[in-house]
């Protein structure tokens, strides 16, 4: 039986950011960076599995930022899922 728990109070945008929409590849790293922010982590075991959700991945910029903030706080059972890749 699998058993999921939902927590969708830990990660949150911290800076605006333009849109990544039409942004080079090498611009998107910069726009994106140090803009995520995690809270509540008290609530989350450390060897829990983290699903982050993207609505579409184009150079995967916003998703390796993402990782890279909970792999700084001891997190790496990291899995993706995204509708949409280009």
């Amino acid at each position: 039986c699998l058993k999921l728990n939902y927590n969708f109070n830990i990660l949150y945008k911290s800076k605006y950011t333009k849109s990544q929409f039409r942004v080079s590849p090498e611009k998107r790293i910069n726009n994106i960076k140090n803009s995520f922010s995690l809270k509540n982590l008290s609530t989350l075991e450390k060897t829990k599995n983290i699903i982050l959700f993207d609505d579409i991945i184009t150079t995967g910029a916003t998703l390796n930022e993402i990782t890279n903030l909970f792999n700084k706080n001891g997190y790496f059972n990291i899995y993706y899922l995204t509708l949409s890749s280009v």
